[in-house]
Formats: structure tokens, sequence, C-alpha cells
């Protein structure tokens, strides 16, 4: 049923500035692990503030108004400002990433020296005492070191190095970046000609806001660069996508997954550019001690960590039942060949898709993560999350909001829970793929996506 304009237009506004309040109370939380159910109380309300607005949006009703995309871009930008203050409780990873940036501002190499070793005594403070694994070198690429060393520069400069100073500076940036996804984003609607309510699907959902706004995590950086490369291939850019894939590879690694999906846009010599241009700014940086500690940390990553994984616990389910023998040294590498086939069969399927198909092509590779790494921590589903407004992905709307109770990890006794929670997540998660990829079957001729517009014009 069609609202009146008065009530098209005030309830998503009403929706969008009480879930600010949502946001605006977690900062009385304190330590958030403590009170996970009140946490995950406010951020249940928060998303179903989103969810109403977006199901009674009327972007008409609000184009009369004149301030469409004014009241999405308001409310994104308020809902992260409340968290800008909030100490991290939920990961220690913004620790780190202060520390790297504080010895970094001293002139030392994070990739060379570990947190524990004795050269830092005078730094051993607090910041020291909540960063995890303190034995391990650092993994962050160098664009993301520069930005951390950055931030520690100018609070040593301005603000006498006080830590918060650092970590206001740092998600200060992390902010500038996840609202120019959102500008971008809305750009990207508007070339495909699609509803701007789409935007309130990231701009407004409760884990970009939480994880970057309040945990403090590099991903915003890399996907400012990978939503800058859908738009820079979509108003058919030359030179600008392979600077950008650039970019976001030297802000988080990950995005080389995304090689195959730019392949045709980009070209293999463009995406070779690239990888060179992100190795260059490792350049600065590098020495044999700085290699070493990269391959260390990367191997013990590798081999030791496991969270919230399908994939893993899948077929380690399956072992178990056939009392296989060793067989965890097994499951990687059935994991890496089961994607690689993947990535491999993904390229396939898109060879003959054009721009406007961009961003399902990168979702796939996003769900290709999801059910095969071996971690698969809340913020890294903002990566496929930052594709919905594009795709119109019910189900990554959906994992986007259950994963972050997967906090409930930090509880005692959660390993009841936790499986519970994933069976939850994933079993749905897959249903709702299922779900859309029969309603696309049904559709006559090329399946119909929201990107489908652009290659209509």
């Amino acid at each position: 049923m069609k609202l009146p304009i008065s009530k098209a237009v005030s309830i998503p506004v009403v929706c969008g500035f009480l879930s600010c309040a949502c946001f605006a109370g977690m900062n009385m939380l304190g330590d958030m692990r403590e009170h996970l159910p009140r946490f995950f109380l406010l951020t249940s309300a928060a998303f179903g503030m989103l969810l109403l607005a977006f199901r009674v949006w009327d972007t008409a009703a609000f184009k009369k108004r004149g301030y469409a995309f004014g009241i999405v871009l308001l409310v994104a930008i308020v809902s992260r400002l409340t968290l800008i203050g909030i100490a991290p409780s939920l990961s220690d990873d913004l620790y780190r990433y202060l520390w790297d940036g504080r010895i970094l501002a001293h002139g030392y190499n994070p990739y060379a020296n570990i947190p524990s070793d004795t050269v830092f005594a005078q730094y051993h403070d607090e910041t020291y005492n909540r960063i995890g694994y303190k034995n391990y070198y650092s993994l962050y690429p160098p664009l993301t070191e520069l930005g951390l060393g950055a931030s520690a520069w100018i609070a040593n400069a301005c603000f006498g190095g006080s830590t918060e100073a650092e970590s206001i500076l740092w998600k200060c940036m992390l902010i500038i970046a996840d609202i120019g996804t959102i500008l971008l984003l809305a750009r990207i609607l508007s070339l495909l000609r699609k509803d701007m309510k789409y935007l309130l699907l990231y701009a407004w959902h409760p884990l970009p806001i939480i994880e970057f706004a309040g945990q403090g995590h590099s991903d915003a950086l890399m996907i400012f660069c990978l939503m800058g490369v859908v738009y820079s291939v979509m108003s058919a850019q030359r030179r600008l996508p392979a600077i950008l894939y650039a970019a976001a590879i030297a802000s988080r690694g990950i995005p080389i997954v995304f090689a195959p999906a730019f392949l045709r846009y980009i070209s293999i010599k463009g995406i070779l550019i690239s990888l060179g241009i992100a190795l260059c700014l490792f350049l600065p940086f590098y020495s044999s001690a700085a290699l070493h500690g990269i391959m260390y940390s990367t191997s013990q990553v590798a081999q030791f960590f496991t969270f919230n994984s399908f994939g893993y616990w899948s077929i380690r389910s399956v072992f178990e039942q056939l009392r296989a023998w060793n067989y965890e040294s097994f499951i990687p590498v059935i994991l890496a060949v089961i994607f690689c086939g993947g990535l491999t069969w993904l390229y396939v399927k898109s060879r003959k898709n054009t721009a406007g198909d961009l961003p399902q092509d990168m979702l796939d590779i996003c769900t290709l993560c999801a059910l095969v790494f071996v971690n698969m921590h809340p913020w890294y589903f903002t990566w496929g999350l930052a594709l919905v407004p594009l795709t119109a992905s019910y189900a990554w709307l959906w994992i986007g909001f259950v994963v972050q109770f997967t906090y409930i990890h930090y509880t005692p006794h959660s390993d009841d829970a936790l499986i519970t929670i994933g069976v939850i997540e994933y079993g749905v998660f897959i249903l709702l793929l299922l779900w859309s990829r029969m309603n696309r079957l049904d559709t006559v001729g090329k399946p119909k996506t929201i990107s489908s517009s652009l290659n209509e014009k």
C-alpha cells in the first residue's frame, strides 16, 4: 500500500535518526564484550530501522521535497560520528594499528620488528598491553601502514602523542573513505538508473558503521578503492581503474582475488601494472628482515587461525565422520583447490558479461570467499555488503547483519552457541542465494539484475 507523501518521507527520516540513537547508545556500554546482549539488541534495532526505512521509502516523495540523497547521507555521517570516540572492545585490531603507526612515526619498520622486541621497551604502555599476538610481525599492506604512520605523526605533532587523538584521526580517515564509498555508490546507481533507496542498504547498515567508525578496521580504505574501480570502469576510464586497483591491493591485499572479474576491463597488462604499483609502495619498507617477518606471520596465521568458517567446519565434520587420520593437513589443500576451481569457473562464466554485470561478478567472488576462507571475521563481510546496493542481494544483507552475533565467541562456553549461530548464518545465506538464483533462471532471456540497466543505455 502506497503511503501518503508526508508519511513516506517522515517514517524513513524518523527511522534514520532512531538508528543514530542506537549507535549513540553503544557509547554507554563501555566494554561491549561484557554487555553483548545490549549490543545485540541495539544492533538489531538499527537493522530493523534500516529494513523499515527501505520498505516504505518513496524516492518520488523525497524528490518533491528535494532531499532524497541528503537524508541518506546525513544519517550515514551522523551514525558514524557517534562512534568515533568509542574504544574498541569487540576486536583488538585497532591497538595493533595504533602500535604500527607509532613505531613507523618513530622510524621503525613494522614488517621487521615485533611489538615484544626489547628495543620498544620505552613504548610498552596500555596500547601495547592490549595488542594481541605480540610476537607477530605486521601484515597490514603499505598504504594502510602509511595512513597509520600519518595519524601517529599528526597526533605527536599536534596532540602530544595522545593515543586517543591517534585513534580518532585514524577513524576520521576511515569515515572519510566510507563516506566516499557511499558517494561512489550513489554515482554508480545513477549510471545504472536505479532507485536511490538501494543506497540505504550499505549507508545505514550497522556492520560498516560498527566495524569502521567503531572498531577502526582498515577495510574501509580498500572498499573505497574497489568502488572507485567499479565507477571508473562504468565511466569508461582507461588508466584510472588500474591505478585504483593498485591502491586497493596496497590497502588490504585481498583485492587480488577480484582479478578474474576485472580482467576484461583492465586487461592482463593493466593488472600486472596494478601489482607492480602495489609492490612499489612496499619498497620503502623492504629489507631481508621485513621479508622474513611477512613470511613468518603469514605462515603462522595460515596454520593456526580459523573463525566462522563454513568451508573448514563442513569439511572437518565430514572427515570426523569418516574417522580419517590426520585430516587437519588435508583441509587447507581441499579448500585451496575448491577456491581456485571456483575462481576459474566464475571467470569463464563472466567472460561475456559487460560492465553493468561487474558488481554481480565481484559479489560472486565475495560469496566464494565467504564459503571457503578459513577466517571470516565480521568485518570481512563488508567486502560483499558494499556491493549490495548494486546487486540487491538479500543474502548478503542478511549475513552482514547476523555475522555480528559471532562476537558471542568472547563469552564463556560459547562453542554450542557459535555452532547454532553458524548454522543460522550460513544456512539462511545459502537458501537466499539459491532463491535468488532460481528467480534469475525464471527470467526470460538474460537474467535480470540490478546492474542490467547500464547495458540498456
